[in-house]
């Protein structure tokens, strides 16, 4: 085995575990601390911290990184065991890096596909990742320097050897089905999608918004009890805040008895004491000039003008906003400068901390917890199994009522058959009562007839 390729393996193999290193510190740190800012955010386009919120930063519930690094450290070990045994405990190593190698770029491209047309922004440490699994697989198909027909009928070889005994056989089935089992569970449970790093997703939080008020932004039937209420803790500036508000709407256009109460939380330090370090620095201001657009009737207007116009939040184009919409811009501006919504968006974001949001945007669907953005169609599934358990609740509700009335309407029959027992025995014993009296009457009667009829013969 040449030792030359087996040290650039290793080297290669170490710099991408550094990598996957620093790609989790990234996914932590985004996860646990809105106001994080990574060393690779430059801009727009290029932002590790987009990517790492993204639903693409996870796959079967696991988040890409762990991948990255159980990947490079399988290949450092074994590499590393290669190097030093004279006798090579896997003498085929290279042929075994190149079709890992070829997997993982096959993955590279994808998530790299996905950042430029789905996420619209490229994490600078997974583009090094990339680069490194090309020249992983660049080395591996170098160090055998023959065809890739020899590297398939190795690998087919060494397959065939292993699963010649039964054994083996019957433990890679069941280390299978127990891997795919896992997979599917943590993908599938309790979760309706995709997991975010660190986010609560089945999380439940009693929280009752079934009544709406004028100081309370919603969207939805108001003149009834709605069939649901969704909660919407957002900000203006977050990006995927825009992407999930736009999803939402495709939800709310086919589910008109779903009732929305959108709810600010500014992830800027200028109104939230939460935030400690610059991140959404205009948040707050937006969220002020959209609550005076409220004032005049355009709240879900300016809301929408908000979310599609993220890089020009400074007041000139914050007024201009106002100004398309035709609103009375000397009160536009005089709610501005006094500031007299800031206490409920204060109290906006107190509330979402009491509840535990850390991050935008977070919905609440009837005090179910999901956090990041999501599709329409996952928003529904989430929504269709909420219905689904309300449904079984009432039913199971109503159950309980009839048992409940039926016992009652048992214990109502025994206590009228008791008074009417008790009537009865008592109806009896004033009969008997009676009876008796009767008869003394006329005992004393016949004892008095004597004595009288003497007193009439009596002669004076």
């Amino acid at each position: 085995m040449n030792k030359k390729f087996l040290i650039i393996t290793i080297l290669v193999a170490i710099a991408g575990l550094i990598l996957s290193i620093l790609l989790a510190k990234v996914g932590i740190s985004v996860a646990n601390d809105p106001a994080y800012k990574s060393f690779c955010n430059f801009n727009e386009a290029y932002n590790c911290e987009t990517v790492a919120r993204s639903v693409f930063s996870t796959h079967f519930g696991i988040p890409n990184f762990v991948y990255g690094m159980a990947f490079y450290l399988l290949v450092t070990c074994f590499g590393i065991l290669c190097l030093l045994d004279e006798k090579p405990v896997l003498p085929n190593f290279f042929v075994y890096l190149f079709w890992l190698s070829l997997f993982s770029v096959g993955v590279s491209v994808y998530l790299f596909t996905v950042s430029i047309l789905y996420i619209k922004s490229k994490c600078v440490l997974c583009m090094m990742v990339y680069i490194v699994n090309i020249v992983l697989l660049m080395v591996a198909f170098m160090a055998e320097k023959c065809s890739i027909k020899h590297i398939v009928d190795t690998l087919l070889s060494d397959l065939k050897l292993y699963f010649s005994s039964s054994t083996r056989t019957i433990i890679f089935v069941i280390a299978a089905l127990c891997g795919i089992g896992i997979l599917f569970y943590t993908n599938m449970h309790p979760l309706l999608g995709q997991d975010e790093p660190g986010s609560s997703e089945n999380e439940f939080v009693k929280v009752d918004y079934s009544k709406t008020s004028a100081d309370r932004l919603v969207t939805g039937p108001t003149d009834k009890i709605p069939e649901l209420t969704i909660v919407e803790f957002t900000d203006f500036e977050c990006p995927f805040c825009g992407r999930a508000s736009a999803e939402m709407k495709k939800v709310l256009k086919n589910n008109p008895d779903i009732r929305l109460v959108f709810k600010e939380y500014p992830l800027d330090m200028s109104c939230n004491q939460r935030i400690t370090k610059p991140f959404h620095e205009h948040a707050c201001r937006a969220s002020l000039y959209a609550r005076c657009a409220a004032e005049q009737g355009n709240f879900w207007e300016y809301h929408d003008m908000l979310f599609e116009n993220q890089e020009s939040f400074d007041k000139d184009s914050l007024n201009a906003f106002a100004e398309s919409l035709k609103l009375d811009m000397k009160q536009f501006e005089e709610c501005v400068k006094s500031e007299r919504h800031m206490p409920k968006i204060l109290t906006n974001i107190d509330e979402a901390v009491a509840l535990g949001v850390s991050g935008t945007p977070t919905f609440f669907i009837e005090g179910r917890k999901i956090v990041g953005f999501r599709t329409a169609d996952e928003y529904q599934t989430a929504i269709n199994e909420i219905k689904e358990e309300i449904a079984k609740e009432k039913e199971e509700y109503e159950k309980k009522k009839e048992e409940f009335l039926k016992k009652q309407q048992e214990v109502q029959e025994k206590q009228d058959l008791t008074i009417l027992r008790s009537k009865d025995i008592k109806d009896k014993l004033e009969k008997k009562d009676n009876g008796l009296t009767k008869e003394d009457n006329n005992k004393e009667d016949q004892e008095a007839k004597p004595e009288d009829v003497n007193k009439d013969n009596t002669v004076e």
